[in-house]
């Protein structure tokens, strides 16, 4: 008689399950790990009925909340300074935040698998008080916040008691080990999950960008990036997928820099409706001032798009140097916006680089970062008995 094997249970923390690099991660990690672990996720906050992201059909998933922090209605309420409201949004945020903390304790305590994975510096602090001695302790960290004091203090005080830190880039591995203490830090890039099929290159002049409409992306410096490439190509076109703060402002800019007629903002879109625009662009462009590793870029290489981004934000710099992708140094707003009208006008230049880019990008597909995960988590298996 044949006894079934018992898989390996793993505890995933995670804040909510709904749109954001994060969130995309897991649902990859869930992809790559099902068949031979058993998951279990734990989420604080349910924000949507379902998932953004697919995640394994077998993996488990409990919701701690319904619904998600009222930041917007507290916001709100502050621009209008309305003091009822103020008052009302205060006492719903400071019971949502009790509650947060208290229902994490509740299910921390709980948990009785061999590897807990964290994806916040908040989950980390708790699962080192709370979770049971015997548990392998694994942090993730996917921003590349080097720069941002206070978040590092948080983040290196939350891994006391963890064994392990995983960053997706190399450079951000070099900077936290040195500083962690007996907590190993260990680099396992992101990853694609499939490659889609080979699309015909397209003409014309559309760009694509993709992230959250907030200052570190350096969406303001695109904007002046594009009403220079308007003065050489009057049709450039430019989609801005996502949402955020600085949708209200980056509007007002787009109508002051005369370029209402040439830059869209989509709001949120699924990864299915992107990849729509992953077809039918010319070239993917990031402005982003920080990136820990910058997961749309291969995302936009495995459809053919080249790529072009300025070099102060890290993970670009990883991923384009070479003759796969195009950087530009000092945030020099000419002189991208000068690269940019050469690639749309030379179109074996950028059919070079699309092929580039797409044959760069499968180093990265789920089927070969999967085993680093595999191997990974077998050592810290052995590295866990032997303590």
């Amino acid at each position: 008689m044949n006894v079934p094997q018992v898989k390996p249970e793993i505890t995933i923390l995670a804040l909510h399950l709904h749109y954001g690099g994060v969130e995309k991660y897991l649902s990859s990690l869930c992809q790559m790990l099902h068949q031979d672990y058993s998951l279990h996720i734990i989420a604080t906050y349910r924000i949507a009925k379902q998932p953004a992201f697919e995640f394994a059909s077998d993996a488990r998933i409990t919701y701690l909340i319904d619904g998600g922090p009222n930041h917007k209605a507290l916001q709100k309420a502050f621009q209008n300074f309305h003091i009822f409201q103020i008052g009302k949004e205060l006492g719903k945020s400071i019971r949502i935040l009790c509650l947060r903390k208290y229902r994490n304790i509740q299910a921390i305590r709980k948990i009785r698998s061999q590897y807990i994975v964290t994806t916040r510096p908040f989950h980390s602090r708790l699962v080192g008080r709370y979770a049971p001695k015997y548990c392998i302790k694994i942090a993730t960290e996917h921003n590349d916040l080097r720069n941002q004091r206070r978040y590092n203090r948080r983040l290196i005080a939350s891994l006391k008691g963890f064994d392990y830190l995983v960053t997706v880039s190399e450079s951000l591995r070099e900077f936290y080990q040195t500083k962690i203490g007996p907590t190993k830090c260990i680099f396992i890039p992101n990853v694609i999950n499939t490659l889609p099929p080979s699309y015909p290159l397209t003409q014309g002049t559309q760009l694509v960008s993709v992230g959250r409409l907030e200052k570190e992306k350096g969406f303001e410096t695109l904007m002046e990036v594009v009403a220079l490439v308007k003065k050489k190509l009057p049709s450039i076109s430019l989609y801005l997928i996502g949402d955020g703060s600085q949708k209200e402002s980056l509007q007002k800019q787009i109508y002051d820099l005369g370029l209402a007629g040439n830059v869209i903002l989509t709001g949120f879109l699924s990864s299915c409706q992107i990849a729509e625009y992953f077809k039918r662009s010319q070239l993917f462009v990031m402005t982003s001032y920080s990136e820990s590793f910058g997961l749309v870029l291969i995302e936009a290489m495995s459809y053919h798009v080249p790529c072009i981004a300025f070099d102060s934000a890290d993970g670009a710099k990883t991923l384009l140097q070479g003759n796969h992708g195009i950087l530009i140094e000092k945030r020099d707003r000419q002189a991208m916006a000068d690269k940019i009208v050469e690639i749309l006008n030379d179109e074996k230049y950028r059919r070079t680089l699309a092929e580039n880019s797409y044959l760069y990008c499968q180093r990265y597909l789920a089927c070969h970062v999967a085993k680093e995960w595999q191997s990974f988590l077998k050592t810290a298996c052995k590295e866990g008995y032997q303590k």
